[in-house]
């Protein structure tokens, strides 16, 4: 059954993985900017034909095809303006392999922004 390890927040603008998430919370900051997105990683090896994704418990959005992501366009990242918002968002990813579902992960995003230079912003 595939299962969701782990979150990845990538650069949106050079699509550089930036940090892997595997806790249930995460708090960062973030260049004014900064062009994010989130995408799940599942288990090497497993396949997968969807990622349906939830945002603060409602469904946002499925994803058809890889990169499975918050902010990707056809595979190409393009950020997400939910990630640069300053406002904490809990995002919980499911993987889907023939119609059955697998094993989800939430994570609790807490970003803030810090300027245009800032020594800890990981965008």
């Amino acid at each position: 059954m595939p299962e969701v390890v782990s979150f990845t927040i990538v650069n949106a603008i050079t699509d550089k993985d930036l940090v892997n998430i595997t806790s249930s919370e995460y708090s960062f900051e973030f260049t004014t900017d900064a062009r994010l997105s989130l995408r799940a990683n599942v288990d090497v090896g497993d396949t997968i034909q969807s990622m349906d994704f939830f945002v603060n418990g409602n469904y946002y959005v499925t994803d058809g095809r890889p990169p499975y992501s918050l902010g990707d366009y056809k595979g190409d990242y393009s950020g997400n303006a939910m990630l640069t918002s300053e406002q904490s968002v809990t995002i919980l990813a499911e993987p889907f392999r023939n119609l059955v579902a697998g094993i989800a992960k939430e994570v609790i995003l807490l970003p803030r922004r810090c300027g245009t230079v800032c020594p800890k912003a990981i965008a």
